[in-house]
């Protein structure tokens, strides 16, 4: 039987891989490999100074 495990690189996911692949054929995969597959290639998110600083006054506010 095959079994398709996606995240295989996390912590579940490899665990799961390690565990079976010796009863079954484990097809696996990971975002990483996906992204190579199609060809995804994200674009560096330009932010203003304003953007920026009011995003990590927010997180600062959430761990105070």
């Amino acid at each position: 039987m095959k079994i398709l495990v996606t995240g295989s690189k996390g912590f579940l996911g490899s665990a799961f891989v390690q565990k079976y692949k010796s009863d079954y054929e484990i097809v696996h995969i990971d975002i990483s490999k996906a992204k190579k597959i199609l060809g995804y290639k994200p674009e560096n998110p330009q932010y203003t100074q304003e953007q920026f600083h009011s995003s990590l006054k927010d997180k600062i506010n959430l761990m105070s």
